[in-house]
């Protein structure tokens, strides 16, 4: 289970370039837009700085979405590994997640998340 939660990453990395290209896609086309019909002008002309109102929070978004779907997909992980060890082999839910808190040390989880 160790390994699990540490090679997780490898999977979210993935996922993350999947999501960054689709959301970067998908912000550029809608920033693009607003420049096209000149809302981007309008918010320079308020005196605001349309990078921190349209860019920034974005990426602090995405910045902290991504951590936690490598969070819910290791807790989906243990949880389908829980299920079907219960149902395919007859062990105890209750032993199951004994044994993953005592393998699975925080510094291995926050290795796998960073």
């Amino acid at each position: 289970m160790d390994a699990y939660v540490k090679t997780l990453l490898t999977v979210i990395a993935a996922t993350a370039l999947m999501v960054g290209g689709r959301v970067g896609a998908g912000i550029t086309a809608e920033i693009g837009a607003m420049q096209v019909t000149e809302q981007v002008d309008a918010i320079r002309s308020m005196g605001a700085d349309p990078v921190q109102k349209l860019v920034l929070p974005r990426v602090i978004a995405a910045t902290l979405a991504l951590p936690l779907l490598t969070v819910m997909a290791d807790v989906l992980g243990v949880t389908g590994g829980m299920l079907l060890s219960w149902g395919q082999f007859g062990i105890d839910p209750n032993f199951y997640m004994q044994t993953i808190f005592s393998a699975v040390t925080v510094g291995d989880f926050i290795e796998g998340i960073v």
